[in-house]
């Protein structure tokens, strides 16, 4: 599959950076093929990390041997040095590969509140990071949010936040976000100071008739 990059001066392409990446389509967006979701620090406070390696996939950082796998887990990370700036910690990544032709069985994302909270998936494939990890990542170091996304056709688009934290799990992984721009449609800033969901956790604005994380699969900072 040829990769199409796109001209980020021209019309923004609509393609919304969410939960619901499948093999289907809707009326308003292109069949989107292929997500990676990225930080990177933007203004370092010198913690060891992907901005401070050379290396393009999976890194164990000091701290990796600790005794408890969900502090293993924070210190284990997929690592882009391919994007422009280079330095990426991959957080999440959907879809097969650009380019790939065989058949894909993609991962199940909809997923209970302690497994996004601890994280799942493959690094070398698709998986969710966890909300724990992105969390304290972004408490220790300032962060700058990119999403990566693909059609089926190689045509590509980014959406880039300057600012990204997330609050605790107490606060429900309050989300905080701010300076789009990029080439894809603005469709994440809208989640700004909304929480988190999952299907067993419901935390968004929609009735109590209908929360979003069931009717959508996966979760997300849904408010409607």
């Amino acid at each position: 599959m040829e990769k199409k990059e796109l001209n980020s001066t021209g019309p923004k392409i609509p393609f919304s950076p969410n939960h619901s990446i499948s093999s289907k389509g809707s009326s308003t967006s292109p069949i989107i093929g292929s997500e990676s979701v990225v930080l990177k620090v933007s203004k370092t406070k010198r913690l060891l990390g992907c901005h401070t390696v050379s290396v393009n996939g999976i890194v164990r950082l000091p701290g990796a041997s600790q005794t408890t796998p969900d502090e293993q887990a924070y210190f284990v990370r997929f690592c882009d040095q391919s994007l422009p700036g280079k330095g990426w910690t991959v957080i999440q990544r959907r879809g097969p590969p650009m380019g790939f032709t065989g058949h894909h069985d993609p991962l199940n994302f909809t997923r209970s509140w302690e497994e996004y909270k601890k994280g799942f998936g493959d690094l070398n494939g698709e998986f969710w990071w966890g909300n724990e990890n992105i969390h304290r990542l972004s408490q220790e170091e300032d962060l700058t949010l990119r999403f990566d996304l693909w059609d089926f056709e190689g045509n590509h688009a980014v959406a880039e936040y300057d600012s990204f934290k997330l609050a605790n799990e107490s606060s429900a992984y309050r989300l905080s976000v701010s300076g789009y721009h990029g080439n894809a449609s603005d469709s994440f800033s809208a989640h700004d100071n909304f929480r988190f969901s999952t299907h067993d956790r419901d935390n968004d604005m929609a009735p109590d008739c209908c929360p979003c994380a069931p009717a959508y699969g996966g979760g997300w900072w849904f408010f409607r």
